[in-house]
């Protein structure tokens, strides 16, 4: 007994007709993964892991196909059928059973592309809206018109490397992926940043001088 639907039951969605596109291959299996153009990172992680486990049993794919057809609401659809009584239909079963019990079938390789995810956020919007919260909390109009004429300018006058505060700026920022891709901030910690960097909320010359400061005072006495 399998809890696999054959592909003349199966319907993406409630409002679909069954066994559409199933054609001669309605006695076939669908396999318990799929994706859409809106798919997000665990979605894509387990289609891709089902399609890794499949080709370990039969490389040929004669026994497995993908099929894609358009649909009303994402667009198209990717589904996956497994010929009865194949050693596929038997992973696709073994995969379906997994899933009851966890969603996730590789932690790593869903990891990977959650973090693709927040990469493609960061370089595409997020960075930019942390060096501009950055900006308007600078303790002075001065200040925060200089950090807005030029980031990196504003940096390397106080002596900080800007690639390297860039790349620190994630670890003040609290973050989930959703199910979807996107990304969602929870915080952005931006007052443990600036007391982290006091040299923010000076000018260049307050810095040079708190430096001179720093470099002339005696060293303590053993």
């Amino acid at each position: 007994m399998t809890d696999l639907r054959r592909w003349a039951d199966w319907a993406p969605t409630q409002f679909d007709k069954p066994g559409y596109m199933a054609d001669d291959q309605g006695d076939w299996l669908v396999a318990p993964c799929s994706v859409t153009r809106d798919s997000g990172p665990l979605e894509r992680s387990n289609w891709e892991t089902l399609q890794a486990d499949l080709r370990r049993v039969d490389v040929s794919e004669e026994t497995w196909e993908i099929h894609r057809f358009g649909h009303w609401g994402p667009g198209w659809f990717e589904i996956i059928v497994v010929k009865p009584g194949s050693k596929a239909a038997d992973v696709a079963q073994e995969i379906y059973t997994a899933l009851q019990d966890y969603p996730i079938l590789d932690e790593s390789d869903f990891s990977e592309k959650e973090q693709g995810c927040f990469d493609e956020s960061w370089d595409a919007w997020l960075e930019r809206d942390c060096l501009a919260d950055v900006g308007k909390h600078l303790p002075t109009e001065e200040l925060q018109e200089e950090w807005e004429d030029d980031e990196d300018a504003f940096l390397v006058a106080r002596d900080l490397d800007p690639s390297e505060f860039r790349g620190e700026l994630t670890q003040f920022l609290s973050y989930s992926v959703e199910s979807s891709g996107d990304v969602y901030v929870d915080y952005f910690d931006v007052y443990h940043l600036l007391e982290r960097y006091p040299e923010l909320q000076r000018t260049p010359q307050e810095h040079a001088h708190q430096k001179a400061l720093e470099q002339t005072r005696p060293l303590p006495f053993p």
